[in-house]
């Protein structure tokens, strides 16, 4: 109310009028109504549009941590080293890749609903994941032919994984070797592209990355056309202040000084 303040002060007290005659023009009063205007409505849509800028980056970095989470796991699932796991850390690794996808599809409709509302991003993701999985799981590795249904492991209507660890283990049992290649082989694993699709979304150049430089850039517009707008009011109001304080004309500043109505034009 940095307007409304100085102005009242200055002529609501008597004081302050050195004659009638220093009452504000109807042009002026105008000028004056549509900088308090902007006070009423240029700074609160500012505020919302900054709260929901962090309310989304927030969301972000959620879905980022999630992620990574994730492709963690995945890693422990690809590349060479994958193939050389003992039976019981092989059955450990599958069922945490079971386990932290069903938080993720979790985190990212819970996003949805919340800090990503008005964000697509989760979304995008989360069909992203379902239809990598959807298109994996159908595929064979190596020379084991073996699919995720083969070894106990669907996909429910809700999006989640569900695993049979008896049949898991069972084919663990079986050949520990194939089912590890259904995971890792030469790069095309189901593990191996799981990583390779996260990578798109939580690398430094990926999407997750890509969102959150957008909207910090945005962040750093808005809070700088805040910053403007109250500079503007102050000088405008002290400006407005002044020029009626010291009976100065409404169309000349002080010692050849920017006129109030330029002034008020700003």
């Amino acid at each position: 109310m940095i307007l409304s303040n100085l102005f009242t002060s200055s002529y609501s007290n008597p004081t302050n009028s050195s004659s009638a005659g220093n009452t504000p023009s109807a042009d002026v009063m105008a000028k004056v109504s549509k900088i308090m205007q902007a006070q009423t409505t240029d700074a609160p849509k500012l505020n919302a549009a900054l709260a929901s800028d962090n309310t989304t980056l927030s969301g972000l970095g959620k879905m980022l941590n999630a992620l990574t989470s994730f492709q963690s796991v995945a890693k422990s699932l690809s590349g060479s080293g994958a193939t050389a796991l003992p039976s019981s850390q092989l059955l450990n690794n599958v069922t945490d890749l079971v386990s932290t996808y069903n938080s993720l599809n979790a985190s990212l409709k819970g996003l949805q609903q919340g800090d990503l509302k008005a964000n697509g991003s989760a979304a995008r993701i989360q069909a992203q994941l379902a239809r990598a999985f959807s298109s994996l799981s159908n595929g064979t590795a190596g020379s084991a032919s073996l699919t995720l249904a083969s070894i106990g492991i669907t996909t429910q209507k809700n999006g989640d994984l569900a695993i049979d660890t008896t049949k898991l283990q069972a084919a663990i049992n079986a050949n520990p070797g194939n089912v590890s290649k259904l995971f890792s082989s030469s790069g095309k694993g189901i593990a191996d592209n799981l990583v390779s699709l996260l990578q798109g979304m939580v690398g430094s150049s990926g999407s997750i990355q890509k969102d959150t430089a957008a909207i910090t850039k945005d962040i750093s517009t808005i809070n700088t056309k805040k910053s403007n707008l109250a500079k503007a009011l102050t000088n405008q109001a002290n400006a407005l202040v002044k020029a009626y304080s010291s009976q100065q004309s409404s169309t000349t500043g002080t010692n050849g000084s920017l006129s109030l109505f330029s002034l008020l034009d700003q």
